[in-house]
């Protein structure tokens, strides 16, 4: 593969701006993946010797417009906002289920934590619709979403219109 590169906030503005780009995310999580990593996080409501395993994904701000994914409530991170990468956490419409929450607007501002590397103690902020990330046949888990800088993979969602176009541009500015 290529050599690991760090995409900074610069970096991705330009390329949002390459023309027939319509959205740049970063991320750890990208369509079609098999294995979805499991973290132990801890809900409001469970002791603190108690944590669940749920499955997590890292994102950008960017993410949930290149990927297509609706906010159902509450708001996505936001560069604006720096405290989201260490206390803003992002739950699917499931993960509100299964903790057994109400609707997604109840659990907007519900505590919750991220329990490795000394965790992330922090909010719900948003709840966003369902989506697929392994087959559109694999049941959707609950999962909490989070956001910090460091991502190994990119999404780009281009104009279908200038396809090519767009691929070369961006193949020019990735080898630049």
């Amino acid at each position: 593969g290529s050599p690991q590169r760090e995409i900074t906030p610069a970096t991705k503005a330009r390329a949002s701006q390459l023309p027939g780009v319509i959205a740049f995310a970063t991320t750890n999580a990208i369509p079609g993946m098999r294995i979805m990593p499991l973290m132990p996080v801890r809900p409001e409501g469970m002791a603190p010797e108690e944590e669940l395993m749920m499955t997590s994904i890292e994102v950008d701000e960017n993410y949930l417009t290149a990927m297509e994914i609706e906010l159902l409530a509450g708001r996505n991170f936001s560069p604006d906002w720096g405290t989201d990468s260490t206390t803003g956490f992002l739950l699917n419409e499931t993960a509100v289920k299964f903790l057994g929450w109400g609707t997604p607007l109840d659990a907007i501002g519900k505590r919750f934590e991220w329990v490795p590397y000394g965790g992330a103690k922090g909010r719900v902020i948003g709840v966003v619709k369902d989506f697929h990330l392994r087959t559109i046949h694999d049941e959707i888990e609950p999962m909490v979403i989070f956001t910090n800088s460091y991502h190994s993979h990119i999404i780009v969602r281009i104009d279908p219109n200038r396809m090519q176009d767009t691929i070369a541009y961006l193949r020019a500015w990735w080898s630049a």
